[in-house]
């Protein structure tokens, strides 16, 4: 199982009809005139493929936002079961989180790190803080 996909977004959904995923203001940049701040919301999303011969049975997926020396800023853990594979293509979960109210202590380097049933594949996206200017 490996991490494919992972974004931050002003917004994301998951079509329910279709599976697919509606991604709008992909940034990995927050711009702001004072330190703390809060961002009022935001959307990770994260698609994970198996193997064709994968398990649907309940997978655990870690999510952990990391200031620049490491702390746990933010965390959550959710279970999960991959889709039923069709023959020739490797089943997805596509996660979909919204985040709302995360403060942000000072400028800098936050990093989202999800983790996969405990495995040593972990994949991270971030998201650079910083002062405006002018």
């Amino acid at each position: 199982m490996k991490i494919v996909m992972m974004v931050t977004a002003d917004y994301a959904a998951v079509e329910p009809q279709t599976g697919k995923i509606n991604i709008i203001g992909v940034f990995r940049n927050i711009n702001t005139s004072r330190f703390p701040t809060t961002h009022p919301r935001m959307y990770l999303v994260i698609v994970v493929a198996g193997e064709m011969n994968e398990s649907p049975n309940p997978h655990r997926m870690s999510v952990n936002m990391l200031d620049e020396d490491g702390k746990v800023m933010a965390s959550l853990e959710s279970a999960f079961e991959l889709p039923s594979g069709t023959p020739g293509i490797s089943p997805q979960h596509r996660a979909v989180i919204e985040l709302n109210g995360l403060v942000f202590p000072d400028a800098g380097d936050y990093v989202f790190e999800v983790n996969i049933d405990g495995g040593l594949d972990v994949a991270s996206t971030v998201v650079q803080v910083a002062k405006r200017t002018g």
